[in-house]
C-alpha cells in the first residue's frame, strides 16, 4: 500500500539567485498537521528522511503535474530540524514563465509529495485526534502550486504551513491502519 501526502510552504524571494536560477527553499517542519487519522509530525532526526529521491535531480513542477519548471539540486535536513532544498530553473520558455512569476511575486507556494514509510503513535488524548511521528518518510518532488493548504507560508515567508492530505485512503483501509497504530503496533507501508 502507497499513499503520496502532500505539504505546503511559501518560498523565500530573498533566497533567490537570478544569474544562476536557483532559489534555496525550506520544504519542511516538524509541524503538525491534522489529517484524517490524527495529527502527522514529520521527524526530522537522523535517517527519518530518506532524501535520495531529492538528491537524485527530482523535478521542480507546477501544481504536481507532469509540467516540468527545473530541478532540484541538492537537499538537507539541517540542525533546525528542517528540511532545506536548492531548487534550479530551466531555461525552457514554460520554466522562464514560471521563474519570472517567482521572480515578481506572483507564484508564492510551494508544496512537495512525499511517500510514508513508517509511523508511530505518539499521543492519545481523549476527545481530540491522537499524535502521530513519521519516523520514515521520503519526499520525491517539490512544485509550486497555485492553491496552497495555509497562506501563512510561502516564497516570501520561511514558516511552515499547514498541509493538504491528497490522496486519502480508502476508508476501508484509513479503518484498518487506525486499528493497526491504535494497538501502537509500529507499521510500514510499502
Amino acid at each position: 500500500m502507497k499513499n503520496t501526502l502532500y505539504r505546503n510552504i511559501k518560498l523565500d524571494r530573498a533566497k533567490v539567485d537570478e544569474k544562476e536560477r536557483t532559489i534555496s527553499i525550506t520544504f519542511s517542519s516538524e509541524f503538525p498537521v491534522l489529517r484524517s487519522f490524527g495529527y502527522e509530525i514529520l521527524d526530522h532526526g537522523k535517517d527519518s528522511a530518506d532524501l535520495s529521491r531529492l538528491n537524485d535531480g527530482a523535478p521542480l513542477l507546477l501544481n504536481h503535474g507532469n509540467d516540468q519548471a527545473g530541478v532540484v539540486e541538492k537537499a538537507r535536513i539541517k540542525d533546525d530540524r528542517r528540511g532545506h532544498a536548492l531548487v534550479r530553473f530551466g531555461r525552457s520558455d514554460f520554466a522562464e514563465e514560471i521563474f519570472q512569476d517567482v521572480l515578481d511575486g506572483i507564484r508564492q507556494n510551494i508544496s512537495f509529495a512525499y511517500d510514508v514509510g513508517s509511523m508511530i503513535l505518539e499521543e492519545e488524548k481523549e476527545g481530540e485526534p491522537d499524535v502521530y511521528r513519521v519516523n520514515r518518510w521520503a519526499p520525491y518532488e517539490i512544485s509550486i502550486v497555485t492553491i496552497p493548504a495555509d497562506n501563512t507560508v510561502g516564497i516570501s515567508r520561511q514558516l511552515e504551513r499547514d498541509f493538504e492530505l491528497s490522496n486519502l485512503l480508502k476508508t476501508e483501509e484509513q479503518e484498518t491502519w487506525k486499528k493497526k497504530i491504535k494497538k501502537k503496533v509500529k507499521i510500514t507501508l510499502t
